[in-house]
C-alpha cells in the first residue's frame, strides 16, 4: 500500500472539502482552512481519504493510526489471497510398491496443503508395448490411494503418456 497517495494537512490542495469528524460523522461542506482549524482543535490530522470526489472528502483522523490499520487490512488481505500451486510428480509404471507408497505420500502431503497435483505416468522404451495392459491397474492403484484426499478430475491419455490431475477436496 502506498501511503504517500494520502494528502494530510497542509498538503490538501482542494479550496473546499467534505468533511467527516473522527466519530464518522459528516459535518459537511466547508473551505479547506476551517476543516484545518477543527482537526487541530481536536489534537488529529485531516486527511483526504477520497481525492476523486467532488468535493474531496476528507476525514478527521489520526494518521499514524489509519496508517497502521490500512496496513494491517492490506496484511489479512494478502493472507488470504495465497494462490495454490500446481504440484507434479513423475511415476513410471515400473515403479516398484515402495516407491510408489512414497510418492503417494508425497502426493497426499501436497493435497492436504491444497495443492492440486498433476500426475505424469510415462511409458518409454518397450514398455510402450505393455501400455494397455498395465496403465489401467496403475491409475485404478493411484485413485484409490488418493480418494479420500482428492479427486481424480482430469485423465488424459495419449499413446505413451498418462495425465491424471488430483484436485484436493473442499474443507468444511
Amino acid at each position: 500500500m502506498d501511503l504517500r497517495k494520502y494528502r494530510i494537512n497542509q498538503y490538501i490542495r482542494a479550496k473546499e472539502v467534505r468533511v467527516i469528524d473522527e466519530n464518522g460523522q459528516q459535518i459537511g461542506i466547508m473551505p479547506l482552512q476551517q476543516a484545518l482549524q477543527k482537526a487541530q482543535q481536536v489534537g488529529l490530522d485531516l486527511v483526504e481519504v477520497a481525492p476523486q470526489a467532488n468535493p474531496p472528502v476528507c476525514k478527521i483522523i489520526d494518521f499514524s493510526k489509519f496508517k497502521y490499520q490500512q496496513e494491517k487490512k492490506e496484511k489479512e488481505l494478502r493472507k488470504a489471497q495465497r494462490v495454490s500451486e500446481i504440484k507434479e510428480m513423475y511415476i513410471k509404471p515400473t515403479i516398484s510398491q515402495h516407491d510408489l507408497k512414497i510418492k503417494l505420500e508425497h502426493i497426499k502431503e501436497f493435497l492436504q496443503h491444497s495443492h492440486p497435483t498433476k500426475i505424469t505416468i510415462t511409458y518409454l522404451g518397450r514398455i510402450a508395448e505393455f501400455f494397455d495392459q498395465t496403465s489401467q491397474q496403475l491409475v485404478d492403484k493411484i485413485t484409490n490411494e488418493l480418494k479420500e484426499f482428492g479427486v481424480v478430475s482430469n485423465i488424459k491419455k495419449d499413446k505413451n503418456k498418462i495425465l491424471l490431475v488430483v484436485e484436493p477436496k473442499k474443507k468444511k
